[in-house]
C-alpha cells in the first residue's frame, strides 16, 4: 500500500515538503508518533499498518503533517520504543516504581486519571452530570466510560440528546462558564459518539439491543461489531434501514450472499464497491456468486490482477459515472507494471477529474499512448503540475497548434507566484528560448507588473524587463 491510496497528490506534495519540520519521530507498535511544526507544533500519529493519519492541526486527518511523519521514518529517521519496552520488562517492581514516580511530574495525567477512578462512584456521576452538567463532569465520565453499565450509559445518551434539540446551545454555555473561554467545536457531539460506541460494546441482550437503536445513532456501531450480534439478526433486520441491514450483513464473517443480494440496488451499491478494500475475500466470492462485473474489476485493482483489470474495464464507465472513484493511480501503476499499451484505456484514464490521484510519471504514461491532440487539449488543467506532462505530448504531436495552447492570451494571470515560476521553467527547458519569449509575451501584464515574480526568474537566468518603454526577455546562458 502506497500514501497514494490514502493522500491527495497535493497533500503528499506538501507532506514532502515538511519532512525537515519534523522536530521528533517514534515508533511504538505498529504507530508511529511526530512532533510537526506548522503554523504551531502539531501531535501527529500515522497507522504503519493502515497509513491513516491523525493529527492536532485543524485538518484533523490525512493532512501533509502526516505524509512528513511517515516519509521521515521511511527515511530511517525516527526512532524506536522497543529496546526502552524490553527495559521495562527486565525492570523488577522498585526499579519500576522509581521509574513511574520520576516522571510523574512531566506526566501527571497518569496520577490524576488513577485518583479520579479510584474515588469516584460511577452511579453518583450519572445522577450529578444529569443534573448538574460541567465540563469537569464531562472530562471525569470520559475517562470512567469503560466502567458505566449499559443502563448508565443508556441514561446519559439519552440526556444528550435531549440537549441536542437546542443544538446543544446550553450545555457548550455551561462549558464556557466552566473554562473561561467558548467552546464552537464538535466536542459535545465526539462526545456522545465515544459514549454510543462503548455502550454498544456492553450489549448483552437482544431487549438492550432494541434500546440502543432506539437512540438512533448506534446502528453504526452494531455495524462495525456485525459478528458479535449475528445470533440477533432478525431483530436487527427488522430495525434497521435497507441499507444499514446490508451493510450488517457485509461485516459479518460467513453471511448468506443470495440474502445479501435482495438488499443492492443502484443507490446502494457503492457499499458493495468499497468491500474491495475492507474485505477482499468477501469481495470476490460475491463477484463471482453475483457475476457482478464491477465488484471483479475492483477485486483485481486491490489484487493488482492486471488480467482482471483488462477483462473488465469498460466498466470503468459506470463506476466513473456514479461518482465513484476507484484507486486511479493504483490502476494506472498495474498497467505501467505491465507495460500495457492501450489508447482508449489511456483516453478515459485521462480525465481531470482524476489527476488529483496521478503523479508526473503517470500523466506521461497515459499521454504517450494517446495520439489525437484534441483528447489531450481537452483536458489540460489549468497551467500548474499537472499540465506540464500533457503541454509535452502536444508539442510531439503538433507544434503549432500546441505553442497556441501553451501561448494563450494572459494565461497566467490567475496563477500564483510559484505555479508561474515552475510553468515559465518548464517552457524554457523543454522547448527552448524562442517558445519561451513567446510565452512570456503572451503574459506580457503578469510578467511586468510582479516584481517577486521578476526577481524569483532572475535567480533562474530568464531576466523579465522594461527597456525605454519596450519589454525585453533574456535568458542566460
Amino acid at each position: 500500500m502506497g500514501l497514494e491510496s490514502v493522500y491527495g497528490k497535493e497533500i503528499i506534495q506538501r507532506g514532502k515538503g515538511y519532512i525537515d519540520n519534523v522536530t521528533q519521530c517514534i515508533k511504538i507498535g505498529n504507530f508511529i508518533y511526530a512532533d510537526v511544526v506548522g503554523t504551531n507544533e502539531y501531535k501527529t500519529k500515522v497507522n504503519l499498518e493502515t497509513l491513516e493519519g491523525e493529527c492536532s492541526c485543524p485538518y484533523g486527518s490525512n493532512c501533509k503533517h502526516a505524509v512528513a511523519a511517515y516519509l521521515y521514518h521511511k527515511a530511517g529517521k525516527s526512532g524506536s520504543a522497543d529496546k526502552f519496552i524490553e527495559h521495562l520488562q527486565n525492570l523488577d517492581k522498585a526499579e519500576l516504581i522509581r521509574l513511574i514516580v520520576d516522571n510523574l511530574p512531566k506526566n501527571t495525567d497518569m496520577a490524576l486519571d488513577f485518583t479520579i477512578k479510584s474515588e469516584t462512584n460511577v452511579s453518583d456521576l450519572v445522577d450529578e452530570f444529569i443534573n448538574d452538567f460541567s465540563y469537569s463532569k464531562m472530562r471525569k465520565v470520559e475517562k470512567l466510560s469503560g466502567a458505566f453499565s449499559f443502563r448508565q450509559l443508556l441514561r446519559l445518551i439519552k440526556f444528550l440528546s435531549k440537549q441536542e434539540y437546542d443544538g446543544f446551545e446550553k450545555l457548550y454555555q455551561k462549558m464556557y462558564e466552566d473554562r473561561g473561554y467558548a467552546s464552537d467545536d464538535d466536542s459535545l457531539y465526539d462526545f456522545r459518539a465515544d459514549l454510543e460506541e462503548t455502550m454498544v460494546k456492553k450489549i448483552s441482550s437482544e431487549t438492550e439491543l432494541k434500546e440502543a437503536i432506539k437512540t438512533g445513532n448506534a446502528s453504526r456501531y452494531i455495524i462495525d461489531n456485525a459478528e458479535q450480534f449475528a445470533k440477533f439478526k432478525g431483530t436487527i433486520k427488522k430495525r434497521f434501514s435497507k441499507d444499514n441491514y446490508l451493510s450488517f450483513l457485509l461485516m459479518l464473517k460467513n453471511p448468506d450472499l443470495d440474502e445479501i443480494s435482495k438488499y443492492i440496488d443502484k443507490e446502494n451499491r457503492q457499499l458493495l464497491w468499497n468491500l474491495s478494500e475492507e474485505n477482499i475475500e468477501l469481495a470476490e466470492r460475491l463477484g463471482k456468486h453475483l457475476q457482478n462485473d464491477i465488484l471483479l474489476f475492483l477485486v483485481g485493482v486491490e489484487k493488482k490482477d492486471c488480467a482482471s483489470v483488462l477483462k473488465y474495464f469498460n466498466c470503468t464507465d459506470e463506476i466513473l459515472a456514479s461518482g465513484y472513484s476507484p484507486g486511479a493511480g493504483e490502476i494506472v501503476d498495474i498497467l505501467m507494471e505491465n507495460k500495457v499499451k492501450n489508447e482508449e484505456i489511456a483516453k478515459k484514464l485521462l480525465k481531470k477529474s482524476l489527476f488529483g490521484r496521478y503523479s508526473e510519471s503517470h500523466l506521461k504514461y497515459l499521454t504517450s499512448q494517446i495520439n489525437d491532440f484534441d483528447t489531450i487539449a481537452h483536458e489540460l488543467p489549468d497551467w500548474g503540475y499537472d499540465s506540464m506532462p500533457l503541454l509535452g505530448r502536444l508539442f510531439e504531436l503538433d507544434r503549432e497548434r500546441a505553442k497556441k495552447v501553451l501561448c494563450r492570451p494572459d494565461s497566467l494571470s490567475n496563477q500564483d507566484l510559484d505555479s508561474c515560476i515552475k510553468m515559465t521553467i518548464f517552457v524554457k527547458n523543454t522547448f527552448g528560448k524562442n517558445i519561451l519569449f513567446d510565452f512570456i509575451e503572451s503574459n506580457k501584464e503578469r510578467f511586468a507588473t510582479s516584481s517577486a515574480l521578476k526577481n524569483r526568474l532572475k535567480e533562474k537566468g530568464i531576466f523579465v524587463g522594461t527597456q525605454k518603454g519596450t519589454f525585453i526577455v533574456e535568458v542566460g546562458k
